[in-house]
């Protein structure tokens, strides 16, 4: 087993590499985490006001031919009376 000694109470979280990708639903953030011996460490993160409770990363052609990283966010708000929503995320 691996620890994240953050307080944080994870919700979506996806791999991309080495770099766990992960929404914290505490503190309303995205970060990224990656191992370092049997603990995960923070290697960035930023705000993210719209609750996740899936993610996935990939890779998409833009328009010059190259690639671009995408985040899409599945998110299911708590009423119950809106219906889930597929949300785009702009990278960190």
């Amino acid at each position: 087993s691996y620890r994240v000694e953050l307080d944080l109470l994870p919700t979506a979280m996806a791999w991309l590499n080495n770099d766990l990708w992960l929404y914290d639903a505490k503190g309303k953030r995205l970060l990224i985490l990656r191992v370092e011996g049997k603990t995960f460490k923070l290697i960035k993160s930023a705000p993210l006001a719209t609750p996740l409770q899936g993610m996935v990363l990939g890779y998409r052609a833009d328009e010059k031919g190259g690639q671009r990283l995408e985040l899409w966010g599945l998110s299911i708000p708590s009423s119950g009376a809106e219906p889930p929503t597929f949300v785009k995320i702009h990278i960190l």
